[in-house]
């Protein structure tokens, strides 16, 4: 994809001045666990269609999956050979739009404490900061739309003790109190190889969520009368977000086998292109956007204007111009391909620790 970078020097130094302000700063867990899950993502493993997704124009494209076949055998010699045909369908891809941005007047810094920089400054980091949390949202509603609605072995790993339990109504995974102090983690493994869902997994997690069963696991030693430094071998990679809200449990996770999950940036025709209207001009970010971690699309304006209206009374803003940026993070949210999730087991898994 051939990119047109805007000259995006006001960014540029931001990066290299951070300024002090009220603003307090936060993780954006689900942004580095759809990061750590794209690369590993089976859909976009073809490149072909990494590519068609990058630059194709409209909300909506799709892709084809191949549903697995039932194959049967038999112990009786034969000529007669199954036919075994496999069956494909095409399964639709909506991408996911955030924007916004900020207006500035370059005249009225000009008798101002405030430096234009340093306001500028506050203001990328105030839209880019909301451009995150927003899009956590949308990663947290993926996750909850394409989590498992069936789940089976919960017996195998309860111990007869019902420390595990998969409600087919909330289609949630939930763990007792007593549960989230010993072997959580190594069970939720255990779980997904039951339901032939093998393979490295990785938990998305409300702040905090996790604080009691690792705070539990780290009492215990090697001099101590319980030795729970196993279940440390166990934990899964994990994320904590404020973009999931614990509710009225110890705490709400996502269990995401690696690649569950992935994203793809779309960039439209204007933006790659590098559109010039005028005073208007459409591009792409040379540099990844904080806390976002991608390049975004970015529309720039410069035009003149009456800005009296800003509480001038010397008149001096009558007759002056302004800037403007507006930033689109456009993208795909991509699962792997799951031709029925009423009846197969997906590799995206709620969960919530009990309080009891």
């Amino acid at each position: 994809m051939a990119d047109r970078y805007i000259d995006f020097s006001y960014l540029n130094a931001y990066q290299d001045r951070k300024t002090q302000t009220e603003k307090e700063l936060q993780r954006y867990g689900l942004i580095e666990c759809l990061k750590h899950n794209t690369p590993m993502n089976k859909v976009l493993s073809s490149p072909a269609l990494k590519a068609h997704l990058q630059t194709v124009q409209g909300q909506t494209t799709q892709y084809t999956g191949l549903k697995e076949s039932v194959i049967t055998t038999t112990s009786v010699e034969s000529f007669t050979i199954p036919q075994h045909l496999s069956v494909s369908e095409q399964k639709t891809l909506t991408s996911v739009s955030i924007f916004s941005g900020f207006r500035w007047y370059p005249g009225q810094f000009v008798n101002n404490t405030i430096e234009e920089g340093t306001y500028l400054d506050n203001k990328f980091d105030e839209v880019f900061a909301a451009m995150a949390a927003a899009k956590e949202t949308q990663i947290a509603s993926a996750l909850s739309t394409y989590k498992t609605q069936v789940l089976d072995g919960e017996a195998q790993i309860n111990h007869g003790d019902g420390a595990f339990a998969f409600s087919t109504v909330l289609d949630t995974l939930t763990c007792d109190l007593a549960a989230q102090k010993d072997a959580l983690f190594a069970n939720l493994k255990t779980i997904m190889r039951i339901n032939k869902k093998a393979g490295n997994y990785n938990l998305a997690v409300n702040e905090g969520g996790f604080n009691l069963a690792i705070n539990e696991i780290l009492k215990y030693g090697q001099q101590n009368s319980e030795n729970r430094q196993f279940v440390l071998n166990q934990l899964p990679m994990y994320f904590e977000t404020l973009g999931i809200a614990p509710s009225t449990f110890q705490f709400v996770a996502y269990l995401l086998r690696d690649g569950a999950i992935g994203s793809v940036q779309n960039y439209p025709f204007d933006f790659r292109n590098g559109t010039v209207v005028d005073s208007k001009v459409w591009g792409i970010m040379p540099t990844p956007a904080p806390y976002i971690g991608e390049r975004l699309n970015v529309f720039q304006n410069t035009e003149a204007t009456d800005a009296s209206s800003l509480g001038d009374r010397t008149g001096e803003l009558r007759m002056t111009s302004y800037k403007e940026m507006g930033f689109l993070d456009k993208f795909f949210l991509v699962t792997n391909y799951n031709s029925d999730l009423t009846t197969r087991v997906n590799d995206i898994v709620k969960v919530t620790g009990a309080t009891t």
